[in-house]
């Protein structure tokens, strides 16, 4: 049910065991089989963090009603922030290095760099991280 190579990118990326868990459970139950996919995974993990969050903005709301206090953070709050946070910065990542607007979707080959949309692809010579002469471009999409 693990892939183990997924369960090892999403504990590098800071999510914890839990998580992954849950997440694994849920898809398991819905079609029978796991994530073949790091992005699907993440997607996953996104999904529980929002419910985990409005379940606790739930939970605070009751409690302020009945004055009684809420713990404040957990290390499991701050290892679900924190794989948010790498998530956000993976997409970051994404956005064309030329023009800063618009998603990279162009492999620049030889050097395998994900740098460029589509538009900014067309007049690329060389590649906008490495600077290594463009032979070929190959547009990609991530599903």
């Amino acid at each position: 049910m693990f892939s183990s190579k997924l369960v090892e990118q999403a504990k590098l990326m800071g999510f914890d065991e839990r998580m992954m868990k849950t997440a694994f459970k849920r898809k398991y139950e819905a079609i029978g089989n796991g994530f073949s996919r790091l992005e699907i995974l993440v997607e996953s993990f996104l999904a529980i963090e929002e419910e985990s969050a409005s379940n606790r903005s739930e939970e605070e709301r009751s409690a302020s009603a009945t004055n009684k206090a809420t713990p404040s953070t957990s290390s499991s709050n701050l290892s679900t922030t924190s794989g948010l946070q790498e998530t956000r910065r993976l997409q970051e990542e994404r956005i064309c290095k030329v023009c800063g607007n618009d998603q990279a979707s162009v492999v620049l080959i030889p050097c395998g760099h994900i740098a460029c949309c589509v538009g900014c692809a067309e007049n690329a010579s060389t590649c906008p991280i490495c600077r290594l002469q463009v032979r070929e471009k190959v547009r990609s999409f991530i599903v």
